[in-house]
C-alpha cells in the first residue's frame, strides 16, 4: 500500500514571480517570511523537494537550492529519511522579515548561530592590496 504524505499549504509561496528571475532566492525569501510570521511553526515538516517543485512548477534543483540555503542559515533542519523541518530553535528568534529592503547599517542583525560563525570567519579575511598591472 502506498504511503500517503501530508502536504502543507504555504500561501506565501504563491507570490513567486518567475519573470523577475532568481526563483530559488524568491522561494528561500518566501520560506523565511513564512517562518518569521509564524505561518510555518517550529518543527513543522516541509513538503519534499519533489512535491514542492511540482506544485510550484519549477525545477527540483531550484527548490533544493532554496532548502540548502535555509539549512545553512539555520532556518531548517534535515535528516535523511525523516524529511526537512523548520528548526525548533528558531521559534523564539523568529521575527518579521522585510522583503526587498536594504539593510540598515545602524541596527545590529541577530544571526542564527551557524551564520554568526560563518560571519566571524569571513571577517578574518581581508582582500589583497591592489597592485598595478605593469610589465617590468
Amino acid at each position: 500500500m502506498p504511503r500517503l504524505r501530508a502536504t502543507i499549504s504555504i500561501p506565501s509561496l504563491g507570490t513567486i514571480d518567475r519573470a523577475a528571475g532568481q526563483v530559488g532566492r524568491q522561494i528561500a525569501q518566501a520560506l523565511r517570511a513564512a517562518i518569521a510570521s509564524g505561518e510555518l511553526k517550529a518543527g513543522e515538516l516541509l513538503p519534499s523537494t519533489r512535491a514542492l517543485s511540482a506544485s510550484l512548477g519549477v525545477a527540483r534543483g531550484t527548490v533544493t537550492e532554496a532548502f540548502e540555503q535555509l539549512l545553512a542559515e539555520g532556518y531548517l533542519e534535515s535528516q535523511v529519511g525523516a524529511g526537512t523541518r523548520v528548526a525548533p530553535t528558531l521559534a523564539e528568534q523568529a521575527r518579521p522579515v522585510a522583503v526587498n529592503r536594504k539593510p540598515n547599517k545602524s541596527v545590529p542583525i541577530q544571526l542564527p548561530p551557524r551564520a554568526a560563525r560563518l560571519a566571524k570567519v569571513a571577517a578574518a579575511f581581508r582582500p589583497m592590496p591592489e597592485v598595478p598591472f605593469a610589465i617590468a
